[in-house]
């Protein structure tokens, strides 16, 4: 287990939740610990499975984390996503390597956009470990492991500014690498 991974794991982070799940969290010992993250209705995972592991990356061994979010970028613009961009996040953050940040016009896009990004990743041998935001669809929040997809809608962009929480991250030319 890596440094960050021990250091995760063993803090107990404690996230909000709702009543619902605070007294079935007591009742039943299945139910997720408060150090576990909710993504969504059926997709969740632990904070020691937010550590970005080499052994446990989500990437596949033909294909790197760069070539991934490369090859989301691409699919986004061919889906008329606008200002679409990749960050490398590889030195500053242990959690996740690349962020695709994009901004859709319309809910239908914005969900054609990450289901054929999961089809292709599932294709490609990347599972997808959580998706929040699908409903609401006016941020899409798409987990591969290393790579994050996060799809806004247009106002949603410019409220969370994203690029300006993570302005020390280099920008990825993707377009030359297509």
């Amino acid at each position: 287990m890596s440094h960050w991974s021990e250091l995760i794991s063993t803090t107990n982070l404690d996230f909000p939740r709702g009543s619902d799940e605070a007294t079935t969290a007591a009742a039943d010992p299945q139910t997720p610990s408060p150090g576990d993250v909710s993504l969504g209705t059926s997709d969740s995972m632990t904070t020691s499975s937010l550590v970005h592991d080499p052994a446990t990356a989500a990437t596949t061994d033909s294909t790197s984390g760069l070539e991934q979010a490369v090859r989301m970028a691409a699919l986004c613009e061919d889906f008329r996503a606008e200002d679409v961009l990749v960050l490398n996040l590889t030195g500053i953050t242990p959690l996740f390597d690349y962020f695709v940040i994009a901004t859709g016009s319309n809910r239908r896009q914005m969900h054609a956009i990450v289901e054929e990004i999961d089809r292709q990743q599932k294709a490609a041998g990347s599972r997808r470990k959580g998706i929040e935001g699908y409903d609401e669809s006016t941020w899409i929040v798409e987990d591969y492991g290393d790579i994050v997809l996060h799809l806004f809608a247009e106002d949603a962009r410019e409220k969370y500014d994203l690029e300006g929480l993570w302005a020390d991250a280099p920008r990825v030319n993707w377009q030359a690498m297509v």
